[in-house]
Formats: C-alpha cells, structure tokens, sequence
C-alpha cells in the first residue's frame, strides 16, 4: 500500500480483526488506524484488533503509522519507519487491555515512539526503538493507569532520545 493518505481504516466496531502482513509506504495521516465509527454509541470502539507483522515506512509530517481505539488490542512483531520528524509511531487512545510488544522502531526524530492517550491495564515491553533523537520514546498521559512498561531495547544512534519513559501524573 504506497502514497496514501490512510492505508488501512477499518472505521466501525469490529470485533476479531487481523491486520497482517502489510508494507505500507509512504503515508500522510495514518498507515493503519482502527477506531470507531462517531455514529455508533453502542460500544466503545473494536474489540480483540491484532495489528502484526507489518512493515510500515514513510509515514510524512503528523502521520501516525498505527493508530486504535477500543479494548484488547494487540499491535506486535511490526517494524516501523517514518521519515519525518513529526510522525508518531504507535497512538492508543481509549484502549483497554493492551498490549504493545516486539516491534522495531525507527525515526529520524519523530515526537514518539509510542503514545498512550486515556487508556488502561497494558504492557509495553520487549520494542527495540531506536533513531528518536527529539523525542519522548514512551509518552503515558496522566489520564492512563495500570500500564507495565519494560523491558524495552533503546537503540541510540546519534543524539539520545530527550525521554526515554514519559508518564504524566
């Protein structure tokens, strides 16, 4: 999936969905983004999404390679490399049952690496995340909790990153 603004949407409330095996090139909002359709009050977003082994690459200014709401999801084994410096990896917003494990980050100095928004009862752990010369590689906001982080890899290649784990109290 090459030069596009979103690669994959799934816009609605889903349940056992699989993302898998993609490369994604070159996008401008978001590679994959899984939330939920404004119109539908009933739920809170997809549940049980699996977003794994994916190769996602040039993500452009403000795009967001992996981007999901809803409970239980799973985004693991992805390699992800942006090309811009204001790009964000991995953004969890409103999710519930987490996990984030075994990816490879990389980024010419990208914001985050991960960004976990009003979310809860996660792990993070078992990334290496590397190239993250301007930026938090791990950014909690204050209104997460009971969120494992570690073990995780930081490969520094040039400037070290400004934060390593960053949790809003």
């Amino acid at each position: 999936i090459q030069y596009c603004d979103k690669g994959i949407e799934v816009y609605s409330e889903s349940d056992q969905l699989s993302i898998k095996d993609n490369y994604f090139f070159v996008y401008t909002s978001y590679a994959i983004q899984t939330t939920m359709n404004p119109l539908v009050t009933s739920g809170s977003g997809n549940a049980a999404t699996r977003i794994r082994d994916n190769l996602i690459m040039g993500g452009q200014d403000g795009a967001v390679a992996v981007y999901s709401k809803g409970s239980n999801p799973i985004v693991i084994d992805n390699v992800i490399q942006s090309a811009s410096t204001t790009d964000i990896g991995i953004y969890l917003y409103k999710c519930k049952g987490f996990r984030v494990a075994n990816n490879y980050f990389e980024s010419t100095s990208g914001p985050y690496a991960v960004r976990i928004v009003d979310s809860g009862t996660g792990y993070i752990g078992e990334n290496e995340i590397g190239g993250y010369s301007n930026g938090t590689l791990i950014d909690i906001d204050a209104t997460s909790f009971d969120i494992n982080v570690g073990p995780n890899y930081i490969a520094v290649s040039g400037t070290e990153a400004t934060s390593h784990v960053t949790i809003a109290a």
